[in-house]
């Protein structure tokens, strides 16, 4: 098929044109046939923030998922920066716009204001915000040892593998075993399995 582009100029944003194509075949008969357009301006993105929900409780320490929705007329890269109360923390390039963000434990019982500002290609800017509100992390965290068993015999010949399992809704930092009181292992990395840090 033939195939043609057209780029409307900021001049002509409001005007109708009238577009037509005309094909003339050897013996010199020809057809055209066309169509109205109306130029338009190119629109600001629109702006959604999905996640987290407005006015919800987060807690500090956690990381929290800032993820937005941008819907744009433009053809180009749409560029989301995000920030909190007015500072810069990341770029999103790409669908889904999300980026990750750990609340500082300074900011506990302070509303906080996400924004989320998308720009388009051709320099249209369009933003959304909501605020939040940290609470401080007042949860222990859950443990428990796995291995060995509760009452089991040990050799006094033998090395034992202590196997712990834990969870905690902001994250665990550290795991440390005690023997009669006395920390004599520490793990500041443990792994995860299953969403639960072990």
């Amino acid at each position: 098929p033939f195939s043609f582009s057209w780029t409307p100029t900021a001049q002509q944003v409001g005007q109708g044109h009238q577009l037509a194509v005309q094909a003339i075949d050897a013996a010199g008969s020809e057809r055209r046939v066309g169509f109205s357009v109306q130029v338009v301006a190119d629109t600001p993105p629109q702006v959604a923030i999905t996640s987290p929900a407005a006015q919800s409780a987060i807690t500090v320490g956690a990381t929290v998922l800032l993820r937005a929705n941008v819907l744009d007329d433009s053809s180009g890269p749409v560029q989301v920066t995000w920030s909190v109360d007015g500072a810069p923390i990341g770029v999103s390039s790409a669908a889904p716009f999300e980026i990750g963000w750990t609340v500082p434990s300074s900011r506990a019982g302070q509303a906080v204001v996400l924004r989320a500002e998308a720009r388009d290609s051709v320099g249209n800017v369009g933003s959304a915000q909501i605020s939040v509100v940290p609470t401080a992390d007042t949860s222990p965290p859950s443990a428990a040892i796995i291995s060995p068993k509760g009452g089991a015999a040990i050799a006094d010949t033998v090395d034992v593998a202590v196997t712990v399992g834990g969870n905690d809704d902001v994250g665990i930092a550290r795991f440390e075993i005690l023997f009669d009181g006395q920390v004599v292992a520490s793990d500041s990395s443990p792994s995860r399995v299953t969403g639960q840090a072990g």
